[in-house]
């Protein structure tokens, strides 16, 4: 993710989007999600999902500075004379043929691979965000239905694969505490 971050610094005039798009694909969103978020499915702190994949509506919870990035996004585009209501899209298309329009799940997928290739990852996907989220909540040490329940997954088979990595890890900082033992 250290890449990540550091790529976002070599955008250029679509670097304040793919930042909110960073941050929002962070919180463990799937592209098809994010493509149908509006201004008003951001309240400041939390992102409303009315339309996912199990169609469950859902709560994201997001981090302070995310918050503020998406926050600064959206000023932004309006300090440039956009004028937004509630049903604007969150994040719009810089590509010439579609300026303005609602960012759609093939422009996810082409800027989150620009940004792989500038950071220097290989095959850099959105869903490679949503696995990292869902490690780092079991890393955290929140519940794993918890865990599920930001995810938006419907089943515990369904969220497992997410967890495997997050689990072992988990399991081994438990054993040297255990044994007194530092972790590295």
């Amino acid at each position: 993710m250290q890449r990540v971050w550091q790529a976002l610094g070599l955008l250029g005039e679509t670097k304040q989007r793919d930042a909110a798009l960073i941050h929002i694909l962070s919180h463990g969103l799937r592209a098809g999600e994010v493509v149908n978020l509006n201004v008003s499915s951001f309240d400041g702190r939390l992102l409303f999902l009315p339309d996912t994949k199990n169609d469950q509506p859902r709560l994201v919870p997001l981090r302070k500075e995310s918050s503020l990035i998406v926050a600064e996004y959206i000023q932004w585009r309006t300090e440039l004379g956009e004028v937004l209501n509630s049903l604007s899209p969150l994040l719009i298309s810089h590509h010439p043929s579609y300026q303005g329009e609602r960012l759609s799940y093939h422009g996810i997928y082409f800027a989150i691979e620009k940004i792989g290739e500038l950071a220097g990852i290989e095959d850099l996907h959105p869903h490679a965000f949503r696995h990292t989220y869902a490690t780092d909540l079991i890393l955290l040490g929140i519940d794993p239905t918890h865990a599920r329940k930001l995810t938006g997954h419907r089943s515990d088979r369904a969220f497992r694969p997410y967890t495997l990595r997050g689990e072992q890890q988990a399991a081994i900082a438990a054993y040297y505490r255990a044994i007194g033992e530092q972790v590295e």
